[in-house]
């Protein structure tokens, strides 16, 4: 998925960012913490689930196979996926894969970069 290799290249430029950050401005780095370690489960959880799916898919190429299933007959697949549990088991890797890439690993990058972007203006307020 075109998605995990974008969102690992945004990871690791925000990452690079922040190593050479931290020697001038640590507070800015401890300020964005969190936020750089939810991309780091983010694109964790996209790798992980994207391993399964490449498990699944063959399985599920197979069994369709066995029953005369073409995968691109979305209504033959679901009917599958309705009669047999370990057809329904494979698609729904696959399918979760493909809705973790579309929805939060599509989002890295947008987030890396907003993170590059800091500039540290929050530690300025007086309190």
């Amino acid at each position: 998925m075109a998605e995990l290799g974008k969102a690992r290249d945004a990871l690791v430029a925000t990452t690079m960012h922040y190593a050479k950050v931290a020697t001038e401005k640590p507070a800015l780095l401890m300020l964005n913490a969190s936020p750089l370690l939810e991309l780091f489960g983010t694109v964790t959880v996209g790798w992980l689930l994207l391993e399964q799916a490449t498990i699944a898919w063959p399985r599920l190429e197979a069994l369709a196979a066995q029953k005369g299933v073409k995968l691109d007959d979305a209504a033959a697949l679901a009917a599958l996926c309705q009669s047999d549990d370990d057809a329904r088991f494979y698609a729904g890797k696959v399918e979760t894969a493909k809705f973790y890439a579309a929805r939060a690993v599509a989002l890295v990058a947008s987030k890396a970069e907003v993170l590059r972007r800091s500039d540290g203006t929050e530690l300025g307020v007086v309190l």
